[in-house]
């Protein structure tokens, strides 16, 4: 798989006003990836993004693309009496070295198991020959990478609907294990720390490290982490030396300089941020005699009074 965007849309805003705000991003995306990205047609997939699901395509036309509204999906949701799940697919080519072109597509994941799972926006290619997902061309057309990235920089700086997270790796599993990505961006530095907890889950060498953090809140680990070590000298330094790209921006947005980078990253936060931290934590057996000496203690004081 490509790249996964998850939208982040104003709390008290209606659903119309979420969805309006999705497809804002959504078309704000293939704008800012013309140079590379043709696109050529739209259609909405009804219960699937695909047939081998079960899924029905309804084409609206090239020209569907700059109207695409709400007010638009709503009257073919009426015209054709949708029932299911609804997708809004862009469909094109993306434009390479030497003239070469592969067929690529941009996707809005409108029912909630989709997006939970893949985002609300995808982009990526058709696999075709020796590409078998966007990571193998990124891998090797640094234009494209560079392209990719300078779009999540004008996609965070958008209004009240904004990126929250996007990944670019290999599947969708890069959501989870950061070691498999090329491009990460987060609006919320911490998140970054909480990209590899979720990574040391599937490490089986930092089983051990996981354990020691049971009892204790990853959100407030996350925070505290990445405040302690944001804007040092030492994390400056071990993003260079791991080769990973911090772009100029208020928040995260890190980019792989090489294949192999974020794997190296992920093992340079364990070994020198994240795992001094879980070392001095007490553990789960130390907390846990804490709880039951303190409620031992409390019952033998009741017997008193």
């Amino acid at each position: 798989m490509g790249l996964h965007i998850f939208v982040r849309t104003p709390p008290r805003a209606s659903p119309a006003e979420r969805l309006r705000g999705k497809l804002h991003i959504f078309k704000e995306l293939i704008s800012s990836l013309e140079d590379v990205f043709c696109a050529e047609t739209i259609l909405l997939w009804v219960r699937a993004p695909v047939k081998s699901l079960g899924g029905q395509p309804i084409e609206l036309g090239r020209e569907a693309i700059e109207n695409l509204s709400l007010e638009l999906i709503r009257s073919y949701v009426k015209k054709v009496k949708i029932r299911g799940g609804l997708f809004v697919k862009v469909e094109g080519a993306l434009k390479l070295g030497d003239g070469e072109e592969a067929p690529a597509y941009a996707r809005l994941n409108l029912p909630r198991s989709w997006r939970d799972i893949y985002g609300d926006i995808e982009f990526d290619v058709y696999a075709a020959g020796d590409v078998s997902d966007l990571m193998d061309l990124v891998l090797r057309d640094y234009r494209l990478r560079r392209m990719i990235v300078s779009s999540l920089e004008h996609l965070a700086g958008l209004g009240s609907a904004r990126v929250r997270d996007a990944y670019l790796g290999y599947g969708p599993d890069c959501i989870d294990d950061m070691r498999l990505l090329s491009v990460l961006y987060h609006d919320k530095g911490p998140s970054l720390i909480k990209d590899a907890f979720s990574t040391m889950r599937l490490d089986e060498e930092a089983r051990g490290l996981m354990r020691r953090i049971v009892p204790y809140n990853k959100r407030f680990l996350a925070r505290a982490i990445w405040n302690a070590v944001e804007g040092t000298k030492g994390f400056a330094d071990t993003l260079e030396r791991c080769r990973v790209r911090r772009e100029d921006v208020k928040s995260v947005l890190l980019s792989a300089e090489e294949e192999g980078s974020f794997r190296r990253f992920y093992h340079a936060l364990l070994g020198e941020f994240i795992g001094p931290v879980i070392e001095e934590l007490p553990s789960t057996d130390v907390v846990s005699r804490k709880i039951r000496e303190a409620i031992i203690g409390t019952l033998r004081l009741n017997d008193f009074l």
